[in-house]
């Protein structure tokens, strides 16, 4: 399951419950920044009944000043990032 919300939307709540969250808006809009769940995204990539299961949550940012700030966020839901995220 796919779902997508704004910077202000993506509360320490609704990260906490997803498995997978990508940051877009940022760098490259064709290659979203996953901060959390790499190996689960690309699971979902390659297998549709994964996809549906893996709760996917996108977070979209309107400058690159967000980017900072939603990573925080993560690492207070998850306590961490996936390796090699800055």
């Amino acid at each position: 399951m796919i779902e997508t919300k704004t910077f202000e939307e993506a509360t320490t709540e609704c990260l906490k419950e997803a498995s997978v969250i990508l940051a877009i808006g940022v760098g490259d809009p064709n290659a979203p920044k996953v901060l959390v769940g790499r190996s689960q995204f690309v699971s979902a990539a390659k297998n549709k009944a994964i996809a549906e299961e893996t709760k996917t949550l996108r977070v979209k940012l309107a400058s690159e000043e967000e980017l900072p700030q939603l990573i925080e966020r993560v690492k207070e839901a998850k306590g961490e990032l996936d390796e090699g995220v800055e």
